[in-house]
């Protein structure tokens, strides 16, 4: 093997280098195997030719910052990554191994045999043969906030239309569907979007990253210019702060979104994150460890006080981090355990979970603002980088993006209702910002039922028994058999939705409907006959529901004297007995039996904040209540699997409704439609593997079921 002295990549070189079959040419910044061409970005390449030239010789980490980092502040992450890169595009050597070996707590070595040659001119690659590269690569131009690269979604999408926003095409954007935004040859990152509504990010001019602006739609982006001097930014969820860096000056700053209380701040910031009530910011920095050596580490500022907290502390590499939604726990990468990979730690105990296990390299995890949901970015499947989600606890992995070139998302990308994600792809050439419609459980129409259609109950034999027509002015309940996918009318329903139930056996249904004046608790057989009034009573009876063993009808009512609070009330299939289950200050809605020991219903009154209703358990026998449910807006409508091991319910966190998921102790949240409609009413399927339920997302409400994602 020929040997080299140490040798940097800078000025001009004219070598070309053979490796067993490899051919790198240098002039020509090309990687050929037995003539065909392997694609290798920039900073791959410059990696490549610095480890070639010193082939067999140790290069340190602070070595190739200092030469293929040369015009970026980065971290040693990046260079762990981009070796990760560069040893799948080489693949193995004669004898298996890797043309690349790690030296522990040093750097790297190439340890192949290299052999200098004249140039060859019959390798070169037409320009019009050269295809755009995969494979992670986190660029210096990065430096801090969330870079080019980052997560992704729950859900395996087998194809992604690019829709370029600027081609003649009349396509709609649909589901899990990139559309372009932004067609600049300048590479792009960091896309978030802005307190206002539009998105921000930054383009690379010349080297240096740039904070620009644009409306939604990617219309009118222009260089950020509300404040003097700035280069690039990351601003706070409410809008108000900034972290950024100015354009000659060392170090970031924090300054009031209009420039005005500018302040340098006692550290520089690496990759960072804002938590979600805009008071807290997360990023890795350098720290010395307990071996002298320089590693990253992560750090929690907290812009009230000026405190900087070391919240992880490791000798292997740190980054990447972001705070969940409740700020109680961070997500971050590491390399601790011999490979980066994706950990949690929870910030009140201290504990730190590993969520991810793969040979790929995992980056910019991200939870979803309900919390529900963690994307981040890998390249565990190929050699190019794509969007992955997963579950909080790190299972249900999927696949959100699949195509050959590069796609990626930062650290904030998800818009404030989550139904969007900002991804950076190279499909079109550069790297540009494309916007994704959002839904990882994607839901379907039933089809065969009659619309409009509201508040269905499915049997035990797969019927769905639903309304259909105007609340206001009436309509029918229907049956949709599924055995012989037939529906017909039931019942007609005077005003209201009739918010219908099987019982037990499935072959009686209690429903409501607007009599005398007022809303009464009905029951008939699934055929439409025997229609009773179980009820029968001045107030506003509604939201039936049966007991297990179908004996009794639960139901929501305002008798008790206040016509603006309902308590949750029990009878007889004959009206007789009727009695008082719960009673409080406040409304107790949508009641549902979770077994013979325990009932649900929605209560407005936890912890005196009248108006925000949460899900409550209560014991039948003791009558004492557990709450399910703790969030900043209503959680009602639970229903509960067959095998009662988890419910399902409506919220309105992110500002309209949509479907969740909980287990029965009210842990493990999922949540499982990402709609600007609204999704209401859910019910389970017999077998408890899909959800039916109601949405007017296109306009009309309509009947809809989506699989169960832990089945």
């Amino acid at each position: 093997m020929e040997k080299f002295g140490k040798m940097a990549t800078g000025g001009q070189d004219d070598g070309v280098y053979q490796v067993e079959d490899l051919l790198i040419s240098a002039p020509r910044r090309s990687l050929t195997r037995g003539g065909e061409r392997i694609d290798l970005t920039p900073r791959v390449f410059d990696l490549l030719l610095m480890l070639v030239k010193n082939a067999g010789q140790i290069v340190t980490k602070d070595e190739l910052l200092d030469t293929v980092w040369a015009d970026a502040v980065v971290e040693e992450g990046n260079v762990s990554r981009t070796v990760s890169t560069l040893r799948r595009k080489l693949g193995k050597d004669a004898s298996g191994r890797d043309f690349i070996e790690t030296v522990p707590k040093h750097g790297y070595r190439f340890i192949a045999s290299v052999h200098r040659r004249p140039e060859i001119t019959s390798t070169v690659v037409a320009p019009n043969e050269v295809t755009f590269t995969g494979g992670i690569e986190h660029r210096g131009r990065k430096w801090m906030f969330a870079g080019v690269f980052a997560i992704g979604m729950v859900v395996l999408i087998t194809a992604i239309i690019i829709a370029n926003r600027s081609s003649a095409s009349t396509i709609t954007p649909t589901k899990n569907v990139l559309s372009r935004l932004t067609n600049s040859p300048e590479p792009e990152m960091i896309a978030t979007f802005a307190a206002d509504g539009r998105i921000r990010f930054a383009r690379v001019i010349e080297g240096t990253s740039i904070s620009y602006v644009m409306n939604e739609d990617g219309t009118a982006a222009q260089p950020e210019s509300s404040i003097a001097g700035l280069q690039v930014g990351l601003w706070s969820p409410d809008g108000k702060k900034v972290l950024f860096r100015r354009r000659g000056a060392a170090g970031v700053f924090l300054a009031n979104a209009d420039g005005s209380d500018d302040v340098k701040l006692p550290f520089d910031a690496g990759n960072s994150a804002w938590s979600s009530d805009s008071r807290h910011i997360v990023f890795q920095a350098r720290a010395i460890g307990s071996d002298g050596r320089q590693n990253f580490d992560i750090f929690i500022y907290t812009v009230e006080t000026g405190t900087v907290d070391n919240v992880v502390r490791h000798e292997a590499f740190d980054g990447d981090p972001s705070f969940s939604p409740d700020g109680g726990s961070i997500l971050f990468v590491s390399d601790r355990d011999g490979n980066i990979e994706i950990y949690r730690k929870h910030l009140n105990d201290e504990t730190i979970t590993r969520l991810t296990e793969n040979p790929g390299h995992d980056s910019y995890p991200s939870f979803s603002p309900d919390g529900t949901l963690i994307v981040f970015n890998s390249d565990r499947e190929g050699e190019n980088t794509d969007v992955y989600a997963m579950l909080p606890d790190g299972t249900g992995v999927r696949k959100v993006t699949d195509l050959p070139s590069t796609e990626s998302v930062g650290s904030s990308p998800w818009s404030p209702d989550g139904t969007k994600l900002l991804v950076v792809s190279n499909a079109g050439g550069a790297e540009n910002i494309y916007a994704m419609d959002f839904d990882p459980f994607v839901a379907n129409p039933i089809s065969g039922t009659t619309g409009p259609a509201f508040d269905a109950d499915v049997s035990g034999n797969g019927s769905i028994v639903y309304f259909s027509g105007n609340p206001a002015t009436g309509g029918a309940l229907r049956l949709w058999e599924s055995g012989y996918r037939s529906d017909r009318k039931i019942a007609d329903i005077s005003k209201g939705t009739g918010q219908p139930s099987f019982s037990p056996d499935g072959t009686m249904i209690a429903f409501t409907d607007y009599v005398g004046g007022n809303t009464e608790v009905f029951t008939m057989k699934v055929d439409g006959s025997e229609r009773k009034n179980v009820t029968a009573d001045p107030a506003a009876d509604q939201m039936p529901s049966w007991s297990p063993d179908g004996r009794r009808i639960v139901f929501s009512s305002n008798r008790g004297g206040d016509l603006q609070r309902f308590e949750v009330w029990t009878a007889s299939l004959d009206g007789k007995e009727p009695g008082l289950l719960y009673r409080d200050a406040g409304s107790s809605v949508d009641p549902v039996f979770a077994n013979d020991e325990r009932l649900l219903f929605s209560n407005d009154l936890p912890d005196g904040r009248t108006g925000n209703f949460e899900i409550f358990s209560m014991d039948l026998a003791s009558k004492t209540l557990t709450r399910a449910t703790s969030r900043q807006r209503y959680d009602v409508s639970p229903a509960v699997s067959p095998d009662g091991s988890h419910i399902a319910f409506v919220s309105n966190l992110d500002g309209n409704s949509e479907i969740y998921l909980m287990k029965s102790d009210g842990t493990d949240l999922i949540r499982l439609t990402r709609e600007k409609g609204d999704d209401i009413a859910p019910t389970w399927s017999a077998d408890g593997s899909k959800i039916v339920f109601s949405s007017n997302r296109n306009g009309t409400y309509l009947l809809y079921e989506v699989a169960v994602p832990f089945r």
